[in-house]
């Protein structure tokens, strides 16, 4: 691969954020990109392992007390944001603390990197935030509450939604030693349970687009993660297309072509994307491919 992303003057970092149910992959892929774009001389934060802080730190007294200041300085906002997650009909109020704080804590910490690093990559970023907020929430109330915690999102310039067959997602919840998320708490083996999990998914990448305008300029990309392993190809595919977006050359929207495997833009945005060679195949298809490089 080659480099194409460093640029001599700093410029505001490419801010990548990855969407999808347990067990779809997001945290193998997001390290697999962040590997690529390190060897390509591109400097890369996994943001959910690359801000983690010991606790009771002395970076850990600092970030505590940042995070308090911005509370005082935007009260508004704060009350905004505590307001839209009680009202979401979470189980307990140590849950609306968890995710109010965690809020705060991914909002802070980004404002803290953006302009030092080339590319930032969330696996649990807001938007997972968002979905764990819906996992536990009130159906009659989240459709309105999902709304207004997208509006408060810095728009990501890139949204990767990973997916992956029901039963691969099953089988990699199960090899996990113990119950990490809440589909794992709730038996992932339960059909309902991956059939709520999946259509949370479905209706939060579906609520996107249309969410604001200043969102028009994200770019969407659709993986699926079928495979064990995330084929090289995906990832070679997917570092092209965020090098081509530093460059400003990227459509607004992409999907991977499951059937031939090539990038293709949705139907509804009329966008021809660039060029590129076979882009992202996974699963089955993407083995041959491995077995014969």
């Amino acid at each position: 691969m080659r480099s194409g992303m460093r640029s001599r003057d700093r410029r505001k970092a490419i801010v990548v954020e990855f969407i999808g149910m347990p067990g779809s992959g997001k945290t193998f892929l997001t390290r697999a990109i962040c590997e690529a774009l390190r060897q390509s001389g591109a400097e890369t934060l996994d943001f959910s392992r690359g801000t983690a802080i010991r606790r009771f730190s002395r970076e850990w007294l600092w970030d505590h007390a940042a995070l308090r200041s911005w509370v005082l300085r935007h009260p508004l906002s704060t009350y905004r944001l505590l307001q839209m997650i009680r009202s979401s009909g979470q189980p307990t109020r140590s849950a609306e603390k968890r995710f109010f704080w965690g809020w705060i804590k991914t909002l802070v910490r980004l404002a803290n990197v953006r302009w030092t690093t080339d590319v930032i990559l969330m696996d649990q970023g807001f938007l997972q935030a968002i979905w764990a907020i819906g996992y536990e929430a009130t159906p009659a109330r989240w459709k309105h509450v999902r709304s207004q915690l997208i509006a408060l999102i810095p728009p990501p310039d890139v949204v990767i939604h990973v997916s992956a067959p029901d039963a691969t997602v099953v089988s990699r919840l199960m090899r996990r030693e113990g119950a990490r998320s809440r589909v794992e708490r709730d038996d992932p083996e339960q059909p309902e349970t991956i059939r709520k999990a999946r259509q949370l998914t479905g209706q939060l990448v579906s609520a996107l687009p249309p969410a604001q305008r200043s969102w028009s300029n994200t770019v969407l990309i659709d993986v699926d993660n079928g495979a064990d392993r995330c084929c090289r190809r995906a990832v070679e595919n997917i570092f092209r297309e965020l090098a081509q977006l530093r460059s400003r050359e990227v459509g607004p929207r992409l999907e991977v072509d499951t059937q031939t495997g090539d990038w293709a833009p949705k139907s509804q945005s009329g966008i021809v994307p660039p060029q590129s060679p076979s882009a992202v195949r996974c699963g089955a298809r993407a083995d041959r491919d491995q077995a014969s490089e």
